[in-house]
């Protein structure tokens, strides 16, 4: 199944070597969580992160539809 993921500011590293849109395809009934692994998202990190689907937060354990659009970042960012 095909889904979108891309990481904001720190963590763009992680999506930067999808396609335009950041079409990622994973196997059906994917986590969140799995995204992140399969992305090379450090654990240690993982449990910092704010995650949204389709615009909603979401929890690792959240299991990904077709298309769904997963946004992570880091909920504090220094400038």
């Amino acid at each position: 199944m095909r889904i979108k993921a891309r990481g904001h500011h720190a963590f763009r590293c992680y999506t930067a070597h999808l396609p335009e849109g950041g079409t990622l395809t994973v196997d059906a009934d994917t986590t969140v969580e799995r995204v992140l692994d399969q992305l090379k998202v450090p654990a240690v990190q993982q449990v910092t992160l704010l995650t949204f689907v389709n615009g909603r937060p979401a929890r690792l354990d959240q299991v990904l539809q077709e298309m769904d659009d997963l946004v992570f970042f880091s909920p504090v960012e220094g400038g």
